[in-house]
């Protein structure tokens, strides 16, 4: 049953990141701009590279081992070495040491069975990070849990801009941020008036459509557009 599960997952993501590198390939232009939060080994952000190569492409790791090769992988990407929430400091950080995908703010309940450090990070918001002249068309988060906290802090970016949202949002990490589908229904789509689809283009999700397939755990990540 576990290895059938773990079979399940694994063929979840591959499906769900084939269709982000789909969507992407539709969407961007050679000079637009994209946000990378949470950018880990770069997967999703040499798609947005070289789909847009004349764009100017922010990515954001909190994780310095990460952070550095992404720096040495992508010269010419703004690399900002922190994680992104709705307020700036410094905040602990719980680095998953063999599976640094899923390190989070918190301590999450996928975290069992792997050994874990906690590390100190430097949080920014994204509002406050991105120049006056930045116009992003798509922004990226995978963040373990933060979603809401980030989305919080970049709702004058959202609204102003109106780029695509690539959302990972899935159960045991939005419960250890004590969140839910509602606040991220509420985010989205009434604060900043955007509609909320899975990454196979189903939806648009109404309020309880959101909290069906959220709890159902059948995909994690969704996209978000005017």
């Amino acid at each position: 049953m576990r290895e059938r599960h773990a079979r399940f997952l694994r063929e979840r993501d591959h499906m769900e990141h084939s269709a982000i590198r789909t969507l992407l390939s539709q969407v961007l232009r050679p000079e637009d701009n994209c946000v990378d939060i949470g950018a880990n080994s770069g997967d999703i952000l040499r798609e947005m590279v070289d789909l847009a190569p004349l764009g100017r492409h922010l990515a954001f790791e909190p994780i310095p081992a990460l952070a550095e090769r992404l720096v040495r992988d992508f010269p010419g990407v703004d690399v900002r070495q922190c994680a992104i929430a709705d307020r700036g400091g410094r905040m602990p950080f719980f680095h998953v040491i063999e599976e640094p995908a899923l390190s989070s703010l918190r301590v999450l309940p996928y975290f069992q069975g792997h050994r874990f450090e906690r590390i100190e990070v430097d949080v920014v918001d994204l509002d406050s990070s991105l120049p006056d002249s930045y116009t992003p068309r798509v922004i990226k988060i995978d963040v373990e849990g933060a979603e809401i906290e980030v989305l919080r802090g970049a709702m004058g970016t959202i609204t102003r801009h109106r780029p695509i949202l690539i959302i990972e949002f899935q159960r045991d990490g939005a419960g250890a941020f004590e969140v839910g589908p509602a606040d991220l229904y509420d985010l989205v789509c009434r604060e900043a008036g955007m509609r909320l689809f899975d990454v196979f283009g189903e939806g648009p999700f109404g309020r309880d459509d959101l909290r069906k397939v959220f709890h159902a755990r059948r995909l994690i990540n969704y996209v978000a557009h005017p």
